[in-house]
């Protein structure tokens, strides 16, 4: 179904070489039959956040040193497949993750698809170190040539910076992902481009209050519908008017409530007090599969 129509019941999918390429068919001669009664038939859920952990070494070592603790793939893996996931965004990945991508494509473990993202940031923080722009696109030229699907950026780093590594990871056919650096305060539309592919965290908009305040609807504008449903303790029309603009600029992909503590309030300048919101999405498409 998609939205609200009504669930494909008692339907045959045909799935020849991981591709659906019917559904309400019919059975072709020969098919291998998995029976379906009984069952929901859904898309595989994609997971567009994750920390996977991999073999690791927990003290300092020589540059010649390997990992000292060491992870089971399988044993990583087996929670997405069993909940239905089958594509997965590494948002901090390292050789070892490489390594894990590679046991599953051998068939040595069952696992979702997996993305990789080569964390950069300025500073003196964590990942690659970019603090000038030339450094910044060397550093996609660098994770692009090891094999790297998409760049992480994260909050230390420069806008002039950030600039340049969206554009190199747009020349290199690879999407930026990750938070909105902190010194984009006051520039969140003009760090924002489409090649900008997403945000990490929700409370990356908080960060980013002051300017998206601009972009809430005028006081005398009468609150979105969503609004009279949320729970919240806001009161005022100003702090209404906030939970229903952030609700139309939500991209979270599951239903579940944000709640920004008081210190985050506090450090964005938002109308306290403020409980943010139930983010409501349509239904995933899903049919119940059966033989017919």
């Amino acid at each position: 179904m998609a939205g609200r129509e009504p669930p494909l019941i008692r339907t045959t999918v045909v799935v020849s070489q991981g591709v659906i390429t019917s559904i309400g068919v019919g059975i072709p001669p020969g098919a291998h039959i998995i029976e379906g009664n009984g069952k929901w038939l859904i898309p595989g859920f994609i997971d567009m956040h994750v920390h996977l952990p991999a073999d690791s070494h927990f003290r300092i070592r020589l540059p010649t040193e390997g990992a000292n603790f060491f992870f089971i793939t399988q044993d990583v893996m087996t929670p997405f497949v069993a909940n239905g996931v089958t594509t997965i965004l590494e948002c901090t990945s390292r050789a070892d993750h490489f390594s894990q991508r590679n046991e599953i494509a051998r068939g040595l473990a069952i696992g979702p698809r997996m993305g990789l993202a080569a964390l950069i940031n300025g500073g003196d923080g964590d990942g690659r170190r970019a603090n000038t722009a030339s450094d910044g696109r060397q550093a996609v030229r660098d994770a692009k040539a090891e094999g790297y699907d998409f760049i992480k950026v994260y909050s230390d780093l420069d806008v002039e910076v950030l600039r340049a590594i969206v554009d190199e990871s747009a020349k290199r056919g690879m999407k930026v992902v990750g938070h909105i650096p902190n010194k984009c305060k006051g520039q969140t539309s003009e760090c924002l481009n489409p090649q900008f592919g997403l945000v990490a965290h929700a409370e990356e908009l908080a960060k980013q209050a002051d300017a998206l305040r601009s972009l809430m609807p005028k006081p005398s504008q009468p609150p979105c519908r969503e609004s009279r449903r949320l729970k919240t303790d806001a009161r005022s029309p100003e702090q209404q008017l906030w939970i229903c603009r952030l609700q139309r600029l939500s991209t979270t992909t599951s239903a579940h409530k944000i709640s920004f503590t008081e210190s985050w309030v506090r450090r964005s300048r938002i109308p306290a007090p403020v409980t943010l919101l139930c983010v409501r999405r349509a239904s995933l498409p899903s049919a119940r599969a059966s033989r017919n």
